[in-house]
């Protein structure tokens, strides 16, 4: 492709916004309607159909990927969709795949959307009176109609939801819409009736067939433009699920892998081995599937040097130089035709990747931590505090908890991978046209719906791979075996009540196998329990369990107990050994109710929140146990504490 400013770069105006002396050397600028105006780079495709009051204009690329589009335009799909209603347009966006922006008439109103993974980045001036596909050009802008310079703050990898560098530019973060009338972003994704655990165990198989399908369709379609097609692919599970869907599809690629084509030495660090190993299994999926490769070897990119024209170029398009190390090589190797490469982009959404696991959070707990660290207010240079409650509200995220979505996925989603990563891969377009073959929402709220170990697990990758394309599954992820993911355990429902008199209120946390009476829990009375309704007609239940944070004794301040329909069945105070328990409740019937947990017994201080920490190891319902608990077992439910 060669090396060229603002790559598929665009600008939508205000019409009387005269931006037209600055933008006519390098922009072609025509006007939607009275209101809108746009201005294109030449490498930037646009269509639009419709009018002011109900229009779509596409700038570029785009595939909708239902069974129900084979052979229509995807801009009259999604007219016909918005026609629908903006509720029916959104959930089309679920099932598109690219990279693109889209600026949609509604009754007059203006609003714009971005792909899934906000790979095509947009930026937008706080008086929302333009917007813009490249964050350098934004500021220009602003320059440009401000005759003054502003300050940038140095927020480097950390972005923060709508956050830039200069404060007088915006970002539109995936999942949300930019309304050009409110001059606010507003949340559409998760929609308010999305449940994102609402397949059940049952039907996973079917769901994932279905994933299968969208992006084999996805693949499919990119493969049939005028580009050439590369893969990206290294020693990692997320290049990986990209190379499953290249090679179920049977389309014409090549791998394209950079790393270090070097010796493995005694004393290579952890960035050198990851490079070295790259290219080391890259190389061995290639020869072993007779697959076309490109290896771009790090230690040749002094070979392909810039230009000092190149490099003010790339300077100008993104900050923080992301591709000045590679990018002459990849101008070179792949950019000497127009290409596509698939990326990885983002799909760590699947798989917990920020969620702890040793200790039990709230989601707004979650919320609070992870915007303070992939945001940056962790930093002490960071100009400003947070009201976490109003930030939480503002930005829907109401609806994400309703969805029962994960916070931490979520939140990675929208701060790292369509914030930071998309600025990198905006940078990369030069080389060529980046896209995620898997970035359509309808598989990511799938692969939600996995448990939360299966999530932390990759357990989406691991089945996608092996459905796709299983030969894949045979090569070593990051040095380490891909092991098949084991069959998910369903976990009950976590409750908890403040003090004696509290109301039983079910809590959301991760993870969920952990119980802890966090501040707040710690009063007397005070409650966190496991719950679940007995499934089978007659029978036992066994629970297995740790308390994990002892220190030598018993405490007659915090009791573990089970319950069942509403009375205590047994009780114990928590006691010296960390060791495995399993207490074993026999004569259950249909419906009863079992409750399982720890209590406080007394007002106790924060120190003793570790001491109450529970962690649920098994949940099982048996037949029952009569015989093995005594000859002579009643009807009635008895408890045998086996530790």
């Amino acid at each position: 492709m060669a090396v060229r400013k603002y790559p598929f770069g665009f600008v939508i105006f205000d019409k009387e916004l005269n931006l037209g002396d600055y933008l006519k050397e390098e922009f072609a600028t025509t006007s939607l309607n009275g209101q809108i105006a746009i201005a294109l780079r030449p490498d930037t495709p646009v269509e639009f159909i419709g009018d002011s009051e109900c229009g779509v204009a596409l700038l570029g690329f785009a595939r909708y990927v239902g069974d129900d589009g084979d052979g229509e335009r995807f801009i009259k799909l999604a007219l016909d969709r918005l026609k629908k209603g903006k509720s029916t347009f959104e959930r089309f966006l679920d099932l598109v795949v690219g990279r693109w922006a889209l600026v949609v008439f509604d009754q007059g109103a203006v609003s714009i959307y971005n792909d899934t993974l906000a790979l095509q980045p947009l930026y937008f001036s706080r008086r929302f009176d333009f917007a813009t596909s490249h964050l350098p050009l934004a500021v220009a802008i602003e320059d440009h109609i401000s005759g003054t310079t502003c300050e940038l703050d140095d927020l480097g990898q950390i972005k923060f939801w709508d956050e830039t560098e200069d404060v007088r530019v915006g970002a539109l973060p995936a999942n949300f819409r930019l309304n050009w009338a409110t001059k606010q972003i507003e949340r559409f994704y998760p929609h308010e009736d999305v449940n994102s655990y609402g397949i059940g165990f049952s039907a996973e198989e079917e769901e994932l067939n279905k994933c299968v399908a969208l992006v084999d369709r996805s693949v499919k379609y990119w493969a049939s433009l005028n580009f050439d097609l590369f893969v990206a692919l290294t020693a990692g599970m997320d290049t990986r699920m990209c190379a499953a869907a290249a090679l179920r599809a049977g389309v014409d690629f090549s791998f394209v892998t950079y790393g270090s084509d070097a010796p493995v030495m005694e004393g290579d660090g952890v960035t050198a081995n990851s490079y070295k190993r790259d290219v080391m299994v890259a190389r061995q999926i290639a020869k072993d599937l007779k697959a076309k490769s490109v290896i771009l070897a790090r230690e040749d990119a002094s070979s392909y040097a810039l230009s000092k024209g190149d490099r003010e170029i790339l300077n100008s398009n993104s900050f923080g130089r992301h591709a000045a190390n590679f990018q002459g090589m990849y101008e070179d190797r792949l950019g000497k035709n127009p290409s596509i490469c698939f990326v990885g982009t983002g799909l760590e959404v699947f798989k917990d990747y920020y969620a702890g696991v040793s200790k039990p959070k709230t989601e707004f707990e979650v919320f609070k931590a992870l915007s303070t660290s992939l945001g940056g207010l962790s930093r002490s240079k960071h100009p400003t505090n947070y009201d976490y409650e109003e930030l939480f509200g503002r930005l829907g995220f109401d609806r994400v908890t309703s969805s029962d979505y994960s916070i931490s996925n979520i939140l990675f989603w929208e701060l790292r991978a369509s914030r930071f990563q998309s600025e990198a891969i905006n940078c990369q377009a030069t080389a060529f046209l980046p896209i995620n073959p898997l970035a359509i929402r309808r598989v990511f709220e799938t692969a939600q719906r996995l448990p939360f170990y299966s999530r932390r697990d990759s357990g989406f990758y691991k089945d996608f791979i092996q459905k796709a394309f299983p030969p894949l599954a045979g090569y070593d992820v990051n040095g380490e075996a891909f092991v098949k993911r084991p069959e998910p355990l369903e976990y009950p429902e976590i409750f908890e009540k403040s003090g004696v008199d509290g109301a039983a209120v079910q809590r959301l946390h991760t993870p969920p196998d952990l119980l802890q009476l966090r501040e707040g829990l710690l009063k007397n009375g005070s409650e966190q329990f496991f719950s679940s309704s007995f499934g089978l007609e007659d029978g036992g239940l066994r629970v297995r369990f740790t308390t994990p944070h002892q220190v030598g004794k018993s405490f007659s301040n915090l009791v573990l107990f089970l319950r069942v329909n509403g009375r205590d069945v047994w009780t114990v105070q928590i006691g010296p050994s960390p060791d495995e328990s399993v207490v074993i409740a026999d004569g259950l019937k249909h419906n009863d109710l079992v409750e399982f947990g720890v209590r406080a017994t007394r007002d106790n201080g924060v120190a003793w929140a570790n001491i109450s920490t529970v962690k649920l190891l098994d949940w099982a319902e048996t037949e029952r146990f009569r015989g093995r608990l005594g000859p002579d077992f009643p009807e009635s439910v008895q408890v045998r504490w086996l530790h």
